[in-house]
């Protein structure tokens, strides 16, 4: 909006040399060709004024029409007026100024490109402006187009590592650091919105609780170091066998979650026994997990989902450990 009212105020400041100046034929073409130019520009404001053009992209998009629509009707009005030398070749500089400062380069290229091909064209048809005119142009030009466009760059760049540095800290934010998995509230939050996709698509999911076994055996008689690898393996494990839209958390100390997007009962069940076997089978420190299996029911709640979960994955350790237990099927 505030790149076509700029356009616009400089359009209506060059009518007063128009009309003092030009007589006949010519004033009556620059006239129209200025009438012309202020009624686009108008009409994009009338889209930006009714949010016609409410999206970021798509105020992008018509900002990006309407200076390349520019460039035509400015280059024709300046041959009309004489050519090179004439006054309205100032005219050429707020359209590249503003793409310099509203557009990547390459975008930008494409409204600058022809505003320069076209003067230069305008050159070699001649006449010719006198050498002093054609420096100061071309240092105007240079001094304020380039300028911007350098500053425009950094200024992106500078943004998008801003953005690529929140993005990582929101990420590192919600991962449990050793094992690299979701922490409890991340979990938990995956968890909920899953909840409201299933009741929402009328889907299902599982919830799969484990808990090492005696893993405070393994730090007490090995030590903290040796158990912090023990649950790293683990938790790379989990990763590993879960598929990209299942989610990982580690929730406890020694208890690991994994929430299995579209999975039934039987299917969760199936996937917890191989990561029971897979943890047996590790090489280095013997440890095994116990797990409970449960599938989510229309309408209940993370809490009752949980509660239910952690209820058998106590049978399995009171069973006597390394086992998958399942809640029954309702």
């Amino acid at each position: 909006m505030a790149a076509a009212m700029t356009l616009a105020l400089f359009g209506v400041g060059a009518f007063p040399y128009v009309l003092a100046v030009t007589t006949g034929g010519t004033r009556a073409w620059l006239l129209g060709l200025g009438l012309g130019m202020l009624a686009v520009v108008l009409v994009a404001a009338v889209l930006f004024v009714t949010r016609r053009v409410h999206t970021a992209e798509s105020r992008r998009s018509t900002f990006f029409r309407i200076g390349l629509a520019f460039a035509p009707p400015m280059l024709t009005a300046i041959a009309i007026d004489g050519g090179a030398a004439s006054p309205l070749v100032l005219a050429l500089l707020p359209p590249a100024a503003l793409a310099a400062a509203a557009f990547p380069p390459r975008d930008a290229a494409w409204h600058i490109g022809p505003i320069v091909a076209g003067y230069g064209f305008l050159l070699v048809l001649g006449p010719v402006p006198p050498g002093w005119m054609l420096a100061m142009a071309i240092g105007v030009f240079l001094s304020v187009v380039v300028p911007i466009m350098v500053v425009r760059q950094a200024t992106l760049q500078y943004a998008i590592e801003q953005e690529r540095r929140a993005d990582s800290f929101q990420r590192l934010s919600a991962v449990d650091a050793l094992t690299g998995c979701l922490n409890h509230g991340a979990f938990h939050d995956a968890l909920q919105d899953e909840i409201e996709r299933a009741t929402a698509g009328g889907a299902t999911f599982s919830l799969v609780l484990l808990d090492v076994d005696h893993f405070k055996d393994v730090n007490d008689t090995l030590g903290h170091l040796v158990g912090d690898a023990v649950l790293a393996e683990i938790g790379r494990l989990l990763r590993s066998t879960a598929r990209a839209n299942d989610s990982v958390g580690r929730i406890g100390g020694e208890e690991f979650a994994m929430l299995l997007r579209a999975t039934d009962l039987h299917g969760a069940a199936a996937l917890a026994e191989r990561v029971r076997v897979a943890v047996a089978a590790q090489p280095g420190v013997r440890v095994t997990v116990s797990s409970g299996v449960g599938e989510w029911w229309p309408g209940a709640s993370a809490g009752q989902l949980r509660r239910r979960v952690d209820a058998v994955l106590y049978d399995a350790k009171r069973a006597g450990r390394d086992r998958v237990v399942c809640v029954p099927a309702a």
